[in-house]
């Protein structure tokens, strides 16, 4: 099959072809040395199809061919050998995506997520707090 087809291929087409056919949703990278360095992961969208590049705390769009080309990159494309694939993901193509309902998440996660939650809430809230804040000193004689 020629690279312009491979691109192109859909996860209806990739049934024809057989039942394990697989398509990667999310690449976890890591930048820098075995010493240290930064992680981030491009993840595709179950909702929308579209990729996205969770950086810390932003998370933006990426265009599928900046990732196809960051692949490439990181695989020998490149002289950039600081950057690497850590971890890749794959699911079965045609199996639906779906996420998990309440009730099937244990109840100490969800205690840990609304107390992350509450606490990012609360540092926000702090921040803009400063930035409204005006500090005004007053010399006189």
């Amino acid at each position: 099959m020629e690279e312009k087809e491979r691109q192109e291929l859909k996860p209806e087409m990739c049934l024809q072809q057989g039942e394990n056919v697989y398509e990667l949703f999310s690449i976890l990278i890591h930048s820098g040395s075995a010493m240290g360095g930064h992680y981030f992961a491009y993840i595709k969208s179950f909702e929308d199809g579209k990729w996205y590049n969770f950086n810390d705390s932003s998370v933006t769009n990426i265009a599928e061919a900046e990732v196809r080309a960051e692949i490439q990159k990181m695989y020998g494309g490149g002289a950039d050998a600081k950057t690497s694939s850590y971890m890749l993901q794959y699911r079965r193509c045609g199996q639906p995506a779906h996420a998990l309902a309440r009730d099937q998440i244990p109840d100490y996660l969800l205690a840990e997520i609304e107390a992350e939650t509450q606490a990012l809430v609360k540092e926000q809230q702090a921040h803009l707090e400063k930035l409204l804040t005006i500090q005004v000193k007053v010399f006189g004689r």
